[in-house]
């Protein structure tokens, strides 16, 4: 055994492909999180609209920011599991 992390793996690691696909991967999660932070906050602000104001477009509107969430799950999902 000559030792238990082999230099192939550290050289690997270290390289610019994989150190660029980290890097990557890490800004689409913090982006991914970022846009579901703001679909969230977006709808809250919808609901608290709707309330105040009456019109016959309420329910698009309230359909369209919770479309705009179940996009940021997905983009969260793909960021993690395929990039």
């Amino acid at each position: 055994m000559d030792n238990i992390i082999s230099t192939d793996f550290i050289t690997k690691f270290f390289s610019g492909s994989s150190l660029t696909a980290f890097f990557i991967k890490a800004f689409s999660i913090v982006f991914s999180l970022l846009f579901i932070t703001y679909a969230v906050v977006t709808y809250k602000q919808v609901q608290e609209m709707v309330r105040t104001l009456k019109n016959a477009r309420n329910s698009k509107i309230i359909f369209i920011t919770f479309i705009q969430i179940i996009i940021g799950l997905l983009l969260l999902l793909f960021a993690i599991l395929f990039i």
